[in-house]
């Protein structure tokens, strides 16, 4: 879904919230802390609120954010129960809303597209493996050093170590491959999208 519908959604589940409570638009500036005119800017021209803001107005009307910006209902679990991030990464993310951004595409929208991959959960699972994969050689590097059967002719200590460095070299080069393919694939797809989009607009105005 482009930012346009987007926002437009939104605008429309705001003022269908604000029609059931009866509550004006002023009433809702106090409530969340901002402006009328802030408020005003989204249900006219559009503007989408940052994420501290919408993180208000569901917790105001006692709605999700996913119902909120798209009308859907979903389970009432906080975002940490459901995905089981950490703070830091809720956090995070939280701060892609805030970034300035002069460029065509938001940070937030960049991370959103990304995520929405239908390869971004393989991928997850194969940087997953290779992470087990070091995790693993490395406890038997571990065992080997301490193990009662180790003897003097066998490898040396400095040895296992370089073994292990060499490993997770090999295991670190994976990933990249893994990642990079699928970084370039996804913006480039994006790019894609937006290319068409344009194209779009302008047989539109050509009409």
């Amino acid at each position: 879904m482009s930012d346009c519908k987007e926002n437009l959604t939104f605008k429309k589940n705001l003022l269908k919230l604000l029609k059931s409570k009866k509550m004006s638009q002023t009433a809702l500036a106090e409530k969340i802390g901002v402006t009328r005119a802030a408020v005003n800017s989204w249900l006219i021209n559009n503007r989408q609120p940052k994420i501290s803001q919408i993180y208000a107005i569901a917790n105001l009307f006692n709605i999700t954010i996913d119902e909120l910006l798209t009308g859907k209902k979903t389970e009432n679990k906080s975002i940490r129960d459901t995905l089981g991030l950490s703070e830091n990464a809720i956090e995070n993310i939280k701060s892609l809303q805030e970034c300035e951004n002069n460029t065509f595409k938001s940070p937030l929208s960049i991370f959103n597209f990304i995520v929405s991959n239908p390869e971004f959960a393989t991928t997850m699972t194969d940087i997953s493996a290779h992470v087990l994969e070091v995790e693993n050689f490395f406890r038997s590097c571990c065992f080997y050093l301490t193990s009662e059967y180790k003897h003097e002719e066998d490898i040396k200590s400095h040895e296992v170590l370089k073994r292990f460095q060499q490993r997770t070299k090999f295991e670190m080069y994976q990933m990249n491959e893994i990642l990079t393919k699928f970084f370039l694939k996804g913006i480039g797809e994006m790019m894609n999208e937006d290319t068409k989009n344009f194209e779009e607009t302008l047989k539109d105005l050509e009409k």
